[in-house]
């Protein structure tokens, strides 16, 4: 059994300084960023987090493609400094592609290379 008290401690409080409900857990999520926005992809619970980081009339939203076709767009509408969460329910050991786009309106004014990742948390077989 790992020890990871300290962890758990940090993580926890690190979620109730953002916002985030839930059981803290190793995954710190897999993150990209661009100037208006960031989005963070979390293994264990299946969700990305979006966040608006500048204040501007733009919006961030995180596309993502799953292996086998299964595909979504998280969006964040709320505005400056805010954070919206969308849970998904993603089968384990898949590979699954996302990306960070900036949004005015329906002019797209920033894109990120998409990254990829699996579904399951690291070290895991990804097929």
């Amino acid at each position: 059994m790992r020890k990871r008290l300290g962890g758990a401690v940090v993580g926890a409080a690190l979620m109730t300084v953002i916002g985030l409900s839930g059981t803290a857990h190793a995954d710190d999520g897999e993150c990209l960023s661009a100037t208006g926005g960031k989005v963070c992809f979390y293994h264990y619970g299946d969700y990305f987090t979006v966040y608006d980081t500048a204040k501007d009339s733009a919006h961030p939203e995180a596309p993502w493609w799953l292996q086998g076709g299964r595909m979504d767009t998280c969006k964040n509408l709320e505005g400056y400094q805010s954070q919206v969460t969308c849970n998904y329910d993603f089968p384990e050991h898949q590979l699954i592609a996302f990306n960070l786009q900036i949004w005015d309106g329906n002019k797209m004014l920033r894109n990120t290379p998409s990254h990829r990742t699996c579904t399951s948390e690291a070290g895991g077989f990804c097929s």
